[in-house]
């Protein structure tokens, strides 16, 4: 069935008159003889304008891929053309690879993880606090990796490290114009946003969710989550499991990472009955064969530390982060006992 625009539309949309009388017979026979990928990506690179109402683009692009087949997956809103495709990452890896296809660098990239990661974080010039000793260590089998061994780092010393005044974004308001935001621009922005969650207390380990309407909500402490093995566990799951031993009348579960770096430690707080339980050696292997036998026998625990309370809350909630501040605070002398447990 053909496709055809009428006049009456054209102007609706958001064309004037005049311009919709010139543009109304090209348009309709663009329609029916290019393939809909290439008449779109016509229509949106020579017809379409920035300053054109949104709604004249939706009513051109739905018109063209009226008839898409769906199997397809859904019709493509933007198509690079050619130079841009070889100014990507992908293309330039490509080249340096001599690689003909994008299934070839896929299959070299699952053949040689390492190499891939390691390439593809000098391309991208991820900026570390602290530089990784290892890409990735895959001792424990590969179904535990872990990745970027010794490295730190904050993600926004990536973000903004083009001009200034070179644009970051390109957006628009629904029912507005057009809109930029320079590097420059988006970093104040970022640098609000961090400083006023610090003059409202929050501390990192919190989750913040963003709303649709822009306000923020606190969700609490995640803190007491932690990966252990390449395995994400909750504090709550281990203690649940550890305060069934006998001799324990509560315990805190925390992670920590060693200075330099390797796979997340996993430190218990206990505090004990005494009468009950007073030997530090049993109760850690009674902890680590509870944690064997009903939760995950790769979760190893690296230390335990025996205490008569627990740091909590106004609320009575058990504050792990102030248990691990105190933990780094003293792991000097206690980091070449973790790593000979490692």
């Amino acid at each position: 069935m053909a496709k055809q625009l009428s006049l009456e539309q054209l102007i609706i949309y958001g064309w004037e008159k005049d311009t919709a009388v010139a543009m109304l017979s090209p348009i309709n026979q663009l329609l029916n003889s290019l393939p809909a990928v290439e008449c779109w990506q016509y229509f949106s690179r020579k017809i379409l304008k920035p300053h054109h109402p949104f709604s004249l683009h939706q009513l051109l692009y739905r018109t063209i891929f009226a008839d898409w087949d769906s199997s397809q997956g859904e019709p493509p809103v933007w198509i690079p053309d050619r130079d841009r495709i070889q100014a990507t990452n992908i293309a330039a890896l490509m080249q340096e690879l001599n690689l003909a296809s994008y299934a070839e660098l896929h299959a070299w990239s699952i053949q040689n993880r390492a190499q891939f990661w390691d390439v593809m974080i000098k391309r991208l010039d991820i900026s570390f606090q602290a530089k990784y000793t290892q890409i990735v260590d895959l001792s424990r089998g590969i179904e535990s990796p872990q990745w970027l061994l010794g490295a730190r780092l904050n993600i926004v010393d990536s973000c903004f490290q083009a001009d200034r005044d070179d644009i970051a974004i390109i957006g628009q308001k629904q029912g507005g114009s057009l809109f930029t935001l320079s590097y420059g621009e988006l970093e104040l922005l970022t640098d609000r946003v961090a400083n006023s969650l610090l003059d409202l207390d929050y501390n990192p380990g919190d989750r913040i969710k963003r709303l649709p309407n822009s306000y923020y909500r606190a969700q609490g402490r995640a803190d007491d989550t932690m990966n252990l093995s390449g395995i994400k566990v909750s504090s709550a799951e281990i203690e649940r499991v550890l305060n069934t031993v006998k001799g324990v009348r509560e315990t805190a579960a925390i992670a920590v990472s060693p200075h330099q770096g390797g796979t997340s430690q996993l430190i218990i707080y206990a505090v004990v009955i005494p009468k009950v339980q007073t030997d530090k050696d049993c109760l850690r292997v009674a902890l680590q064969t509870a944690i064997k036998q009903h939760l995950n026998p790769l979760f190893k625990i690296a230390d335990l530390e025996i205490v008569t309370t627990l740091p909590r809350t106004a609320s009575n909630k058990v504050m792990h982060r102030v248990l691990r501040d105190r933990y780094y605070q003293n792991m000097s002398p206690k980091n070449k006992k973790l790593e000979e447990l490692r």
